[in-house]
C-alpha cells in the first residue's frame, strides 16, 4: 500500500539520508491506507515530498504518468496470486519509465 513508501520516505528524510527538495511524489486517485495517518500526510506534505490529488479521467491519469520521472505500481492485494495484472502496467511498459513494482510475492506482476 502507499503507506508503505510514504512511512519509508518519512524515516529517510528524517535520518537526512533523502533531501525532500529531491524528490515530488504525486498520489492521484481515491483515498487508501495512507489517509489513516494524518501526521504523516503532513509531514510529507509541509515537506514539499507529497501531492494528493483526486482521481481524474483516464486521459489525465495517463497523461500525468507519461510527464513523470518514475511510475509507482501498487500490487499488494492480501492473497492475490492470480492470473491477472494491472492494467495500468501495460501504460506504464508504453510509456517506458522506471517502475518501482510493491506486490505480493509469486503474483503474476512478480513473476514478469
Amino acid at each position: 500500500p502507499p503507506s508503505l513508501v510514504l512511512r519509508s520516505l518519512e524515516r529517510l528524510i528524517r535520518a537526512r539520508r533523502l533531501d525532500p527538495a529531491s524528490l515530488r511524489v504525486r498520489l492521484i486517485g481515491p483515498p487508501t491506507d495512507y489517509r489513516e495517518d494524518p501526521a504523516l500526510l503532513e509531514f510529507l506534505t509541509s515537506a514539499g515530498v507529497l501531492e494528493l490529488l483526486p482521481p481524474v479521467p483516464l486521459a489525465d491519469a495517463r497523461r500525468a504518468a507519461a510527464e513523470a520521472d518514475y511510475l509507482l505500481l501498487l500490487d499488494i492485494i492480501a492473497g492475490n496470486t492470480g492470473l491477472q495484472v494491472p492494467s495500468k502496467i501495460l501504460d506504464y511498459v508504453r510509456i517506458g519509465r522506471p517502475v518501482l513494482a510493491l506486490t505480493t510475492q509469486g503474483s503474476p506482476v512478480d513473476e514478469s
